[in-house]
């Protein structure tokens, strides 16, 4: 992101609301609170139980059905639920490597395996009719517009005067008002605020308030009136000041200055670099003057220059310099003056 879209981010989540024109008008789209999350959780349950009043079957029921009758089978619902226990698993193992090489492999195969699943589930959703649980999306939907679209900036007056205005209107304008939704939704997502919150900007905002780091001064506002993306932005901001200040040795100072380094250095980078600094002060010593463990520098199998960089660690690869080959050469272990003789080269 660039500066300007952090701030203006920053800004919006701040307001608590986006601007959006609607049939030429001007008008609010609302941030939720985790009331209005609960609240719209309630009308998608209203909406199953409308649905089934109206003789719509749920998935499950209509998957009963096609089983009995041949036109499903019980084995592709097994290919379904093992695939999605498998990319689970992957995605769990991915969170414990310690190389980013690694951890890019392990997200290779998660792509594939998702395609495969979606392809099952595209086949399947093409055979059984609208279930309860998508007219209950709809209906979620349009309570959605409803409790998000207003004419004031306060979000007091709603836009419309009555909550099934949106199903009178003509189906451009309702596309045309969820396209607009859904690029703002994009905007504001929480990969997004993750980042603003990593920004310099933003940490240089949260040091002014003091080290209590509460987000009511921040805000002016109790917790409870606040926007799940208030909460969010401020949440993760104070998580990664936490790292920064806790951290037992120097950050690199491209990790300081590059928000989604930084991101993945609290997040999992420095974890994965404790272990990483683990595994390489295990490694075998197989000089024995004492003394000399503090003048080595140890390798990880299968660890290329840009995982050391990514972890932080420095002294191991540099530039161009193959220094794992040497290391493993040398049993896993080089000499400072090996590794300064092999960067000087």
């Amino acid at each position: 992101m660039e500066l300007d879209d952090i701030q203006r981010l920053y800004v919006k989540v701040c307001d608590g609301f986006n601007d959006i024109v609607i049939d030429g008008k001007n008008c609010f789209f609302k941030h939720h609170t985790h009331n209005d999350r609960f609240l719209l959780r309630e009308k998608y349950k209203q909406g199953i139980s409308v649905a089934k009043s109206n003789g719509i079957s749920t998935a499950d029921e209509y998957l009963d059905f096609y089983i009995e009758k041949g036109w499903w089978s019980k084995d592709n619902e097994d290919q379904i639920r093992t695939l999605t226990s498998f990319i689970e698993s992957l995605k769990k193992s991915r969170e414990q490597l310690v190389l980013p090489s690694q951890k890019d492999q392990i997200s290779k195969t998660i792509d594939e395996e998702q395609n495969k699943l979606y392809a099952i589930l595209s086949e399947k959703k093409s055979i059984i009719p609208i279930t309860a649980e998508e007219y209950a999306d709809k209906y979620y939907n349009r309570f959605y517009l409803y409790y998000s679209l207003f004419n004031d900036a306060e979000c007091k007056t709603p836009l419309a005067l009555k909550d099934d205005y949106f199903l009178e209107i003509d189906d451009d304008l309702y596309n045309d008002i969820w396209g607009q939704i859904l690029n703002l939704i994009n905007f504001i997502k929480l990969e997004n605020i993750k980042y603003v919150a990593a920004s310099g900007f933003f940490q240089n905002l949260l040091v002014l308030i003091g080290s209590e780091m509460s987000i009511t001064n921040f805000y002016g506002k109790p917790v409870t009136k606040l926007t799940v993306n208030q909460i969010d932005l401020f949440s993760y901001a104070s998580s990664y000041r936490r790292s920064i200040n806790n951290a037992t040795e120097q950050i690199p100072e491209y990790i300081l200055n590059d928000p989604l380094s930084l991101i993945e250095w609290c997040e999992g980078g420095n974890s994965s670099t404790s272990r990483a600094r683990g595994l390489m002060d295990r490694a075998p010593n197989r000089n024995k003057t004492t003394g000399e463990r503090s003048g080595r520098i140890s390798s990880i199998v299968g660890a290329s220059s840009m995982d050391y960089k990514k972890l932080g660690i420095k002294g191991v690869a540099s530039g161009n310099s193959d220094l794992l080959a040497a290391a493993k050469d040398s049993g896993g272990e080089m000499l400072i003056n090996q590794v300064i003789k092999k960067t000087d080269n």
